[in-house]
């Protein structure tokens, strides 16, 4: 008897000790982020600064997204003041919260602290993982809560306790407030119950968590009401199904660059153990509860890449691959991999550390090996040196009070917003690009004939030595007076990565924004 105590004690101690270890990796991993992001090598992307933009205009929902990405970035600006970290760290704590998820959530499923262990810790070789958890996007709040209701309904269906069936509907409700795409969760479930799982149908329980759900999404859907439904339009603008005439060649290289990019983010150099999980797949619960989301969007995005008018957009898949490194460390451990998993695990976590150190590359060797036109983080890297360069044109202006900052690119708006804080006379001007945010708010309009000066901002896409792109007729019109171009050259990793174009107007006479019909 006395034996069985030590032996229940011994295991309870290790099972603690992977526990407290993956919990400290990834807090270690939390702050190693943390410093990264001070030391100011990437600048914001134009998403994280155009989502930054709408916590100084708090609403129940937005032209693109719902509000909790605004409600994080008011409340962490408001506590760590204004600065790239207030607003990437809630990107880093949604990476960091996901890796605890993930170890809890293997554990519950395969009662096996080594799988739980090798669960937490394949997460830091998915790409979508290291993006979500450095860059803060909508997804970095999917993610996190997609994994979250995965690992709750799990706990209701096998508990049947009412706590997880509650935290259920809280967790897809709180998702869905973060991006539609959690909504997603709801049909799939649904699949995979009448596949698997037809019991759970008639459990009273469920029905009540997705009414929690509802209830806590219901302020988007007024809102979408009271906006003419903008969200839905710009939903069916993304997907590509208000345009679907497309010759067959466009159709068949979206296609590949769906499949390609699906393996790309999915950690490629694990791709043969993906095959081998998916080949040996076993219709039982386990493996079908975290196959059958992913069949489902693949399906359903594989359809809209086809159909889509621009590239596929490989991204939005990757929420259904939060269970992967539970599917990872089972086979893992399960076929005795672990030691080729560890090197693996090696060369992954080697190659995304090195693209962190990208922006240093600067050497001839380093520019022929990576070239600036297929750097991944080019756009990244500059935007605190443009928006330096506006200000100083900005405040060399006769009047800077009575002279506002525009642009006809969202993202660029975006950037100089964040950039120029406090300065929030910076505006977007559509010249027939589809709709946006802004055009939601007071634009430059405000101005008519009010005796305002302006600047105008344009880049290239590249550093090339080009001609000044014309203004617009309806803009050149819109002011007395027109001054010449003015064109910087701005550099990254010591060769001209793109052009800044500034055009300086005097005398802002009036202007009707510009609506396309586009969404």
């Amino acid at each position: 008897m006395h034996n069985n105590k030590c032996v229940l004690s011994r295991d309870k101690i290790i099972s603690y000790k992977y526990f407290i270890l993956a919990l400290s990796i990834h807090a270690i991993a939390a702050i190693f982020r943390c410093l990264y992001v001070l030391s100011g090598l990437l600048s914001l992307h134009g998403d994280e600064a155009q989502y930054w933009t709408w916590s100084s205009h708090l609403s129940w929902s937005y032209y693109s997204k719902p509000p909790l990405i605004a409600f994080c970035n008011y409340i962490t600006q408001s506590l760590f003041g204004h600065s790239e970290l207030s607003v990437r760290i809630n990107a880093i704590l949604c990476g960091m919260l996901i890796g605890w998820v993930t170890y809890l959530f293997a554990y519950k499923v395969f009662r096996s602290q080594r799988k739980a262990f090798w669960a937490s810790m394949l997460v830091f070789v998915m790409p979508f993982y290291f993006e979500v958890s450095l860059i803060y996007s909508t997804d970095s709040i999917l993610l996190l809560f997609w994994l979250l209701s995965s690992y709750f309904y799990w706990e209701a269906a096998e508990t049947g306790k009412w706590r997880y069936w509650i935290a259920l509907g809280l967790s897809i409700g709180v998702g869905s407030m973060g991006k539609y795409a959690m909504l997603f969760f709801i049909p799939i479930l649904f699949v995979y119950l009448i596949i698997y799982d037809r019991k759970q149908l008639s459990n009273k329980a469920l029905y009540i968590s997705l009414l929690i759900g509802l209830a806590i999404f219901s302020p988007v859907i007024f809102w979408n009401i009271d906006h003419q439904l903008v969200g839905l339009k710009h939903i069916g603008g993304l997907s590509g199904i208000d345009n679907m005439s497309h010759p067959l060649s466009w159709n068949l290289l979206n296609i590949l660059n769906f499949m390609l990019g699906q393996i790309l983010i999915m950690s490629p150099l694990f791709v043969v153990f993906y095959y081998k999980i998916f080949i040996h797949h076993k219709r039982n619960k386990i493996s079908s509860y975290f196959i059958v989301p992913i069949v489902f969007i693949w399906v359903l995005f594989f359809f809209i890449s086809i159909i889509k008018t621009h590239e596929a957009n490989i991204n939005w898949t990757m929420f259904v691959y939060t269970p992967l490194p539970l599917l990872l460390s089972s086979y893992i451990v399960d076929h005795n991999k672990e030691k080729i998993a560890k090197i693996l695990f090696g060369i992954t976590i080697s190659l995304l550390l090195i693209v962190m150190t990208i922006p240093m590359w600067t050497s001839p060797i380093s520019k022929k090996i990576l070239p600036l036109d297929v750097d991944p983080v080019k756009k990244l890297s500059t935007w605190k040196s443009v928006a330096n360069k506006v200000d100083s044109i900005y405040n060399a202006t006769a009047n800077p009070q009575k002279t506002f900052i525009f642009t006809d690119d969202y993202m660029l708006t975006s950037e100089l917003l964040f950039y120029l804080y406090p300065n929030n006379c910076i505006y977007f001007f559509n010249t027939g690009s589809r709709m946006c945010q802004y055009q939601l708010w007071k634009g430059i309009e405000q101005y008519n004939n009010k005796g305002y000066d302006a600047i105008f901002v344009d880049c290239s896409s590249s550093g090339k030595d080009e001609l000044s792109p014309p203004l617009s007729k309806n803009i050149c019109d819109a002011f007395e007076h027109v001054d010449p171009c003015l064109k910087i050259s701005c550099n990254y990793r010591g060769e001209p990565s793109f052009n800044l174009y500034i055009y300086k107007l005097k005398g802002f006479k009036s202007i009707k924004p510009v609506s396309t019909g586009e969404y």
